[in-house]
């Protein structure tokens, strides 16, 4: 059977998916597609991943897909202004197939089709990563006290005179934390913290300081 899991808010966007990957998959009789949120438990069992990314998330740890399936297909549908980067992405997801939803038919088939292929024919391929190892990117003290006052609607004279820090020093420290995560606009930064903290991803922990 090829199982397929699908995590996205937009549910004419993951209904749409599942016609297209029917489609795509026709000539199989053991195709199944469940929309859901993605899970440790049906991650591990699922051939083919789709997930929606915002901006940023694919750099930070991703917990989730740590016992995925040998040889699964991670589909990451990509939010950022920016193309996603592949350098330097979690031990987890490093073979991720990037696709965005402006993208036309024909090249998410190419795309779908390509990363299926790749993922069958390279037995053993995937290998259960080591988290010691692993490339995603975090906040520094520093950046998670930042990161907190503008999670907070702060300006950054306000930052500056609360931290006691020169403004220039937390513009600095605001753009590394959107360079670290290619980010490109304040509305990038600001979706990336809220879905931290809705997530509550380890990295969230900047929102109660």
């Amino acid at each position: 059977m090829l199982s397929i899991v699908i995590e996205d808010n937009n549910t004419f966007y993951r209904q749409g998916m599942t016609l297209f990957l029917e489609s795509i998959f026709t000539a199989r009789s053991d195709v199944y597609i469940k929309q859901s949120t993605l899970t440790k438990e049906n991650i591990a069992k699922a051939d083919i991943i789709i997930k929606n990314f915002v901006a940023g998330e694919s750099s930070t740890c991703q917990l989730a897909f740590y016992n995925r399936k040998k040889n699964s297909l991670v589909i990451g549908i990509s939010e950022g202004i920016s193309s996603p980067v592949y350098a330097g992405l979690p031990l987890c997801i490093n073979d991720i197939v990037f696709i965005r939803r402006s993208d036309p038919l024909s090249k998410l088939k190419t795309q779908i089709l390509n990363g299926w292929k790749c993922t069958t024919a390279e037995a053993g391929a995937h290998f259960k990563p080591g988290c010691a190892h692993c490339h995603h990117r975090m906040l520094s003290r520093q950046e998670s006290k930042v990161a907190a006052y503008i999670f907070q609607g702060e300006r950054i004279p306000t930052i500056s005179q609360a931290m006691n820090i020169d403004v220039k020093t937390i513009y600095a420290h605001k753009h590394r934390v959107m360079a670290k995560f290619n980010l490109r606009s304040d509305y990038e930064l600001f979706t990336f913290l809220t879905h931290l903290k809705n997530k509550k991803h380890p990295m969230a922990a900047f929102s109660a300081l």
